[in-house]
């Protein structure tokens, strides 16, 4: 098998995050791995399934204008 397999800290500069914050989001997601023993190893494979699963399709909630200012909503 000639697949690369990255480590918590090869996955963590690919993804630019902390370390800590991709070991617990593994734990936390049940982000699929592989391990061998005590080590934990990532597939390409799997790397590609991380991040289509985080893909984030609708847009985020309007901030307000102003300090304070709440959106109109109708009165039931």
């Amino acid at each position: 098998m000639t697949a690369a397999r990255l480590t918590h800290s090869d996955l963590a500069e690919r993804l630019n995050l902390p370390l800590s914050t991709v070991v617990e989001l593994r734990k936390r997601e049940g982000w699929p791995h592989v391990r061998l023993g005590k080590a934990v190893r990532f597939t390409e494979a799997q790397v590609e399934q991380i991040v289509t699963s985080h893909i984030v399709t609708s847009a985020p909630e309007a901030a307000p204008m102003f300090p304070g200012h709440r959106p109109h909503r109708p009165k039931r």
